[in-house]
């Protein structure tokens, strides 16, 4: 089945890329891939998502209950926030050359860019349930939405650089580089201030 899902994906940005949506239907997408229209069905809603590589819901679902129903430990919920989206990246085994279909497919398609984001913004929005939950908060507390604006942003920083040519350390790496100066934005100054007047 992750065979298929990602051959699917593959196909989709390669068509997608060179002519467009409309060029295609998804019955040649579905032959490029050696599978019947009704099957394609059972992995995507529609080409768009097929490009956009939309994860699985039961396997978001899944992670997210996981998160909510585990039990805080006394751990910084920072710190939890950052070892649970890191699992998820890792296991979703984007690669580099994924990263640059997708792309090339949204250069010829720039309305799938207001797709990716408003499926990043209804990600956020569940994360943020999941953290009211685990946390035991209302959902409207301004700290979980908080919560959830910093992991992503935190994340999606990480990704960039990770996708980066010239990059060869692990996401995990950069991700813990820029949590460590997410805090040092928000610790208190230690350097007395310099006096310009003197």
């Amino acid at each position: 089945m992750n065979e298929t899902r990602a051959s699917l994906i593959h196909h989709a940005r390669v068509l997608t890329a060179e002519r467009g949506l409309t060029g295609y239907t998804v019955e040649e997408l579905c032959e490029h891939v050696g599978i019947s229209r009704r099957t394609f069905f059972n992995y995507f809603a529609n080409k768009e998502a097929a490009v956009l590589g939309t994860a699985p819901e039961e396997a978001i679902e899944e992670a997210l209950a996981i998160f909510a129903y585990s039990p805080p430990a006394g751990d910084l919920l920072m710190d939890v926030l950052f070892e649970f989206t890191v699992q998820l990246f890792e296991i979703s085994g984007l690669t580099r050359q994924e990263i640059t279909e997708l792309v090339a497919a949204m250069d010829r398609e720039p309305r799938l860019l207001a797709d990716l984001v408003r499926g990043s913004e209804q990600e956020e929005s569940r994360l943020a349930a999941a953290i009211a939950v685990r946390e035991h908060l209302d959902p409207a507390d301004p700290m979980v939405r908080m919560a959830a604006v910093l992991v992503t942003t935190l994340m999606r920083r990480t990704a960039f650089e990770y996708f980066d040519q010239h990059n060869t350390a692990s996401f995990a790496d950069i991700a813990f580089r820029n949590l460590h100066a997410a805090r040092r934005v928000l610790a208190p100054t230690t350097k007395e201030p310099i006096d310009h007047h003197s």
